[in-house]
């Protein structure tokens, strides 16, 4: 991190893999004078550097930092339950067939 980008305001994000922060222009910029709008809620990030299409603003990029977090907690317990019940499968079928062996075996004697 350089000294400029510790004194700047994040605005926003930009999309993407990482997410890029939008800082506030600094004081004597030059900036375009096209608003940035937040891709998810409409919300107006900046009223100048725009225009950016793949733009978050703060709130729904922690939102969904979260979402995606969430997203890969119930992905692990889904998989962890789906694993359980393959066992449990193997398990009931490797127990019937242990039981039809011994009744095969009952019918001979």
């Amino acid at each position: 991190m350089n000294k400029l980008s510790m004194y700047k305001t994040i605005l926003g994000y930009m999309e993407g893999n990482i997410k890029w922060p939008i800082y506030a222009p600094m004081p004597g910029q030059l900036v375009t004078q096209a608003l940035i709008h937040c891709s998810q809620c409409r919300v107006m990030i900046s009223g100048n550097m725009g225009p950016r299409n793949d733009a978050w603003c703060v709130p729904c990029t922690d939102e969904g930092i979260k979402a995606t977090a969430k997203e890969k907690v119930v992905a692990r317990k889904k998989a962890a339950a789906e694993k359980i019940a393959a066992k449990k499968k193997i398990e009931l079928e490797a127990a019937a067939k242990k039981k039809a062996d011994a009744e095969a075996e009952n019918r001979r004697i």
